[in-house]
């Protein structure tokens, strides 16, 4: 069985505990570290808050929606835009639903063979482009 050394600092001096690595975080107090959309999501707000509730930022939005509708996108106000994702500005697999979170983020770097560090994580595949004439 798996144990965690967990030091605490008292009054009186300093306290050693040896627990289960299941019950380690209980006692501690602290998070495991899991990472869910939660964390993905947490103070980014709408589109409009991402991208500037100004003239500037407003304009912007306003061209980045456009071009993903013309490429066949939806995208909805509580989406995150993820920069990173997009081929060309607007790019409608860019805007992250708030439903799908990270799994839309990993669905598109795999889709396009692309590393990702970070909330997600996904390592390049290197495999051969598929040529475009067969």
């Amino acid at each position: 069985m798996k144990v965690r050394r967990i030091v605490q600092k008292t009054k009186t001096g300093t306290r050693i505990t040896y627990v289960p690595v299941g019950k380690a975080t209980i006692i501690s107090r602290r998070s495991c570290g899991a990472v869910t959309d939660r964390e993905l999501f947490r103070g980014k707000g709408t589109l409009l808050d991402q991208f500037g509730d100004d003239a500037i930022g407003r304009k912007e939005l306003k061209e980045y929606v456009a071009n993903a509708k013309q490429a066949g996108g939806k995208p909805h106000y509580t989406d995150l835009y993820v920069p990173g994702l997009a081929d060309f500005p607007g790019d409608p697999r860019a805007f992250v639903p708030a439903s799908e979170g990270r799994g839309h983020i990993r669905r598109q770097c795999e889709a396009r063979d692309r590393e990702c560090n970070g909330l997600v994580n996904v390592k390049r595949s290197f495999r051969e482009p598929i040529a475009a004439n067969g």
